[in-house]
């Protein structure tokens, strides 16, 4: 349901477009997502009930799916909601047809206390290779960002943060929650020897 009239969407696309500003757009679905691709939106966050001809519409003009499931399917399943269970069913079908219609994807969490690793895992369990669902969070996310230039992948010249994990991703995607050492700025700011 819109919380804005389309000519008030509109008129924010006109200004980023004035400022030289890519728009994003915290969207689930409907007449707002329709809005949002027809005036050329780089990216909609969350989509959970974004349907088949908005992911076609999303592969064909590259606009990038900023999935947020871990806030719905990390929710207890006891004394869960008939919404809730239906909202939790959604959000795994969502990414597969994300997927389907080859949509690219940065996973997000949409909260301090979210689960990137979790993203992370349900991209792999919806069809991405842990080799592709690791390139989301990096360099396809500073694509995203407009740093590409700077960040999301490692080479001379860029900044270089380096996060290890324990284990290997292609035979076991759960490595993604399994962070051993963070090097950030040249440090070591995190080392889990185990």
């Amino acid at each position: 349901m819109p919380l804005y009239s389309k000519a008030e969407v509109e008129v924010l696309f006109e200004e980023a477009r004035m400022v030289h500003r890519p728009v994003a757009a915290h969207c689930h679905g409907g007449q707002p997502a329709d809005w949002a691709i027809e005036l050329g939106v780089k990216s909609i966050e969350h989509g959970l009930y974004l349907d088949e001809r908005h992911f076609a519409a999303m592969g064909k003009k590259g606009v990038v799916l900023v999935p947020t499931a871990g806030i719905i399917l990390l929710l207890p399943d006891e004394g869960a909601s008939p919404s809730l269970v239906k909202a939790k069913a959604r959000a795994r079908a969502f990414l597969r047809e994300a997927r389907r219609h080859g949509v690219r994807c940065v996973p997000g969490t949409d909260a301090v206390h979210g689960n990137l690793a979790f993203e992370q895992e349900l991209l792999v369990e919806c069809g991405w290779s842990p080799q592709e669902a690791l390139e989301c969070s990096t360099r396809h996310a500073a694509e995203l960002l407009g740093m590409s230039g700077q960040i999301g992948t490692l080479e001379k010249g860029k900044l270089g943060d380096v996060v290890a994990m324990a284990g290997d991703l292609a035979d076991d995607p759960s490595a993604f929650s399994r962070v051993r050492l963070v090097i950030q700025d040249g440090h070591v700011v995190r080392e889990d020897p185990q």
